[in-house]
This record gives structure tokens, C-alpha cells and sequence, in this order.
């Protein structure tokens, strides 16, 4: 399949066979030229890449003022709130507190409440130097009893499965309508 070589004003460049000769002349990866020729947006090697059934002799010119494109400085808290840092990039963040880029960027937009310890903000939504602490959802409490006598109590659902023998769909459909039972046994939940 033939792919076409853009600049970022969008101007052909050059033509090529197939992927293969494209990474080959170019060293760009083919995974990355067939990524923005899929898409038809974005950028590999600094240059823009369409299929040939997507050819034009001059395509729209790249715009890399997408939030996507720019560094914007982030904000490290801890899970009670309180401020840490404030770094230059995502990349920086990562680097400062071993959490992958792409979990310090759902914080970011809200996605995710913390991830390993940490809470992270883009320094420009923030005002306070303190944020809210992150609120864990409380675990539920079972209290499995067998002919009217407790035998366990436990805050893990896979206990419950293994006791009662059923699979989780059962115990998501019973628990809902209250009435967990299996053979003798019964499970009473506490919030």
C-alpha cells in the first residue's frame, strides 16, 4: 500500500511503495507512519503521512496547538492533599514520582482520584497550594453465617464466592436484592 510523505504546512513530499520503505528511508517506525495514516491527524518523525486512498496533493496543514501538544506544568500532591511539587511536564512528574505518564494524565483530567500515593493537577487549574484529600470508597463488610452461626466475617467478595460456592454474577444479582443465600448459608452486609 503506497504512502505519501506531508511537511506540517501539508506540502507532498514524497511518495513511497509501502510502509516498510517509508521506515527504511526514513527511520520513522511503521507503526507510527500507519498510526497517523489511520487517523489522518497527527505526526510521526515531525512530518505528516496519508495512504493513498487518502492522497492529495497538499493536505490540511498540521495544527500543534492542542493542550495535547503543549507542556503545561503539574501540580503533586499527596492523598490528604497537601502539596509536594510542581513540575515542568507530565514526563517530569513521572520521573519525580515513578507513576507512568498516562495515569498522571487521567489525574489531571479527573479520571482518577491517585495513583500510588499521589495526586497530580495541572498547575494552572489549581489556585491553593492545598487540595481536597481523596475520599476511598469504604468496603462493604460480610458477615457469612451458616445455619444461623457466624463463620466469617470478611471484607472480600472473593471469600464470599469461594464459600458459597457461586460465581460472581449470582452474588452481584443477590446482593442487590438483599437476599444472599445459599444452602444454609446467608450473607449479611454491613456499609
Amino acid at each position: 500500500m503506497k504512502v505519501y510523505m506531508y511537511d506540517l504546512d501539508g506540502n507532498l513530499l514524497k511518495k513511497f511503495d509501502s510502509i516498510k520503505d517509508a521506515e527504511r528511508e526514513t527511520g520513522i517506525k511503521q507503526a507510527n507512519i500507519y498510526r497517523v495514516c489511520s487517523s489522518k491527524k497527527g505526526t510521526a518523525g515531525g512530518y505528516q503521512f496519508r495512504f493513498e486512498k487518502d492522497f492529495k496533493q497538499k493536505i490540511e496543514k498540521f495544527k500543534s496547538d492542542s493542550i495535547r501538544h503543549k507542556k503545561r506544568k503539574i501540580n503533586i500532591y499527596d492523598t490528604d492533599g497537601n502539596y509536594i511539587t510542581t513540575t515542568n511536564s507530565i514526563q517530569e512528574a513521572s520521573k519525580f514520582t515513578n507513576v507512568l505518564p498516562q495515569n498522571i494524565l487521567m489525574c489531571c483530567k479527573k479520571q482518577a482520584k491517585a495513583v500510588k500515593g499521589y495526586q497530580f493537577r495541572y498547575a494552572d487549574e489549581v489556585t491553593d497550594k492545598k487540595i481536597s484529600p481523596v475520599k476511598y470508597n469504604k468496603h462493604n463488610e460480610y458477615i457469612i453465617k451458616k445455619d444461623g452461626q457466624i463463620i466469617r466475617r470478611t471484607n472480600k467478595i472473593k471469600d464470599v464466592l469461594n464459600i458459597l460456592n457461586i460465581s460472581y454474577y449470582k452474588f452481584k444479582k443477590d446482593i442487590t436484592k438483599g437476599n444472599l443465600k445459599s444452602d444454609n448459608y446467608e450473607v449479611e452486609v454491613i456499609n
